[in-house]
C-alpha cells in the first residue's frame, strides 16, 4: 500500500503505475515571456483569475436593465430637479449626481417602480445640496401653517426690475405657472409637482418624500389653495395694470 509520500506525489502530479511505484511527471521549465510588439495589447496576467464570460454577461445585463428602466425618465427627473432648485444649472448638477447614484446602486433596486425610485434619489440629491450651501433656500425659515397667498404673491412680485408686475404680465401662462409654483415652499412645491405634473400616486409621493399619505394629501390641498390664490392675485394685478393704461 502506498505510504503518505506516495499519496502526496500523486496529488502533486505523480502517477501510480501498475506495480504501485511512483513515476514523477517532470514539468518543463516555463518559457520566457515574449516581448510584446509596439502597440500590442499586453497579455493577461496568468497569476490572476480571468474574468468569466458569465461575469461580463451579468454586467452587460445590468447595464441594459438600467438603460431600459431608468434612462427613459431623464426628462421627468430634470423637470423635478428644475422646480426644486429653481435654477437650470443647479438642476443639471442634481440630475447628473442622481443618475450616478442610481447607476451605482442599481443592483440593489428590487422594486417595480424605477421612476418613483429615481425621483426619490433626485430629491435626496437636492436636499443634500442644500445642506452644503452657506446661503440660499432654507427648509426651516417658512411656517407652513401660517403661510398664505399674500406671502406667496409677495415673493413673486419681488424683483430687481422697476415694474415687476408689468414684466410678469408679458410672460405666457406656462411661464407664470412655473413662477407661481417656484414661490411655494419646498414641501408644497415638490408635492404639487409630483402629483399634478408627474401624475404620481399618493402612495408613491409618500414614499418619495418619506411622509405619511395624510401629510401628502394635506400638503397638496394647501399647495393648490396657495397656487389658486396667487393666480387670482396675479390676474387682478394684470387687470389693474391694463386699467391704468
Amino acid at each position: 500500500m502506498p505510504g503518505p509520500l506516495t499519496r502526496t506525489w500523486s496529488l502533486a502530479g505523480a502517477a501510480l503505475s501498475s506495480d504501485t511505484s511512483v513515476r514523477v511527471i517532470r514539468l518543463r521549465p516555463p518559457r520566457p515571456a515574449a516581448t510584446p510588439a509596439p502597440g500590442a495589447r499586453p497579455a493577461a496576467d496568468p497569476t490572476l483569475p480571468p474574468m468569466l464570460p458569465e461575469d461580463e454577461a451579468t454586467a452587460q445585463r445590468s447595464r441594459d436593465r438600467f438603460r431600459d428602466a431608468v434612462l427613459p425618465h431623464l426628462d421627468d427627473a430634470y423637470n423635478l430637479a428644475r422646480f426644486l432648485t429653481r435654477n437650470a444649472a443647479d438642476a443639471d448638477d442634481i440630475v447628473q449626481d442622481a443618475y450616478l447614484r442610481a447607476f451605482r446602486f442599481f443592483a440593489t433596486f428590487k422594486g417595480e417602480n424605477p421612476r418613483a425610485w429615481l425621483f426619490a434619489i433626485v430629491r435626496n440629491c437636492f436636499y443634500s445640496s442644500l445642506k452644503g450651501r452657506s446661503r440660499g433656500e432654507s427648509l426651516t425659515d417658512v411656517d407652513l401653517d401660517t403661510l398664505n397667498a399674500a406671502t406667496v404673491s409677495s415673493d413673486l412680485w419681488t424683483s430687481e426690475s422697476e415694474d415687476p408686475e408689468r414684466t410678469l404680465i408679458k410672460l405666457d401662462d406656462a411661464s407664470v405657472v412655473r413662477a407661481l409654483i417656484e414661490t411655494l415652499p419646498v414641501p408644497f412645491r415638490e408635492t404639487l409637482v409630483l402629483r399634478e405634473m408627474e401624475e404620481m400616486s399618493y402612495q408613491d409621493i409618500a414614499t418619495i418624500t418619506d411622509v405619511p399619505i395624510g401629510t401628502v394629501m394635506s400638503r397638496l390641498a394647501r399647495a393648490r389653495q396657495l397656487f389658486k390664490a396667487a393666480w387670482i392675485d396675479r390676474q387682478n394685478k394684470s387687470s389693474r395694470n391694463k386699467d391704468w393704461h
